[in-house]
């Protein structure tokens, strides 16, 4: 999942334009031996990136911009206040809360002409969770929830809106509108 979230944003790496950010809960899952950092660091070293090691940062022969980051506390969302993403990713999401996830999509506007998108990895959301995870379960209703009317399949493509802090399905007609998918895995999907 979290290699997934390293390889996805090269699809824009020589997009001059593109600004996205890979986030985990603190800093220490970033950078730890193994973590995010020291796995991007060569996979983009090889492809031209050079890292600012300060800001956790790559940057791109064209411009591109790739940083990780953090969100520890539930106020650091508003680190993001004057922000702009063309891509977010979010590793083991269960570990933020909907109020930081769902501030973090108020970010995602850009210039660079890629149509914005979040993505989230997490292990199985449990409806008993409470604030941190809790809002997987709302979100992902459709494709995890057993008593959901109408429920999705794998890979099937839903659209919302929230409505005071309620999850809307709605049609995708439906003005400001957003896409979500669900795709589910395990261990065992990958035998090597």
């Amino acid at each position: 999942k979290s290699f997934d979230l390293l390889l996805y944003p090269l699809a824009y790496k020589d997009n001059p334009k593109f600004r996205g950010i890979i986030l985990r809960r603190t800093v220490p899952q970033l950078t730890e031996h193994g973590a995010l950092w020291d796995e991007s660091q060569q996979m983009y070293r090889d492809l031209g990136a050079t890292q600012n090691q300060t800001r956790l940062e790559h940057q791109f022969p064209s411009g591109a911009k790739l940083r990780l980051g953090h969100m520890e506390h539930e106020k650091d969302r508003f680190n993001f206040d004057s922000a702009q993403f063309a891509f977010i990713g979010i590793d083991q999401a269960e570990h933020f809360t909907g109020r930081q996830v769902y501030y973090l999509i108020s970010r995602m506007r850009t210039m660079s002409g890629i149509k914005t998108e979040l993505r989230l990895t997490f292990n199985p959301p449990d409806p008993n969770l409470a604030p941190a995870g809790q809002y997987l379960f709302e979100l992902f209703a459709p494709w995890v929830d057993s008593k959901f009317p109408n429920p999705a399949q794998d890979g099937e493509v839903r659209y919302m809106i929230r409505v005071e802090n309620t999850i809307k399905w709605v049609d995708e007609n439906t003005p400001d509108r957003m896409s979500v998918t669900f795709i589910r895995a395990s261990v065992y999907d990958n035998q090597i």
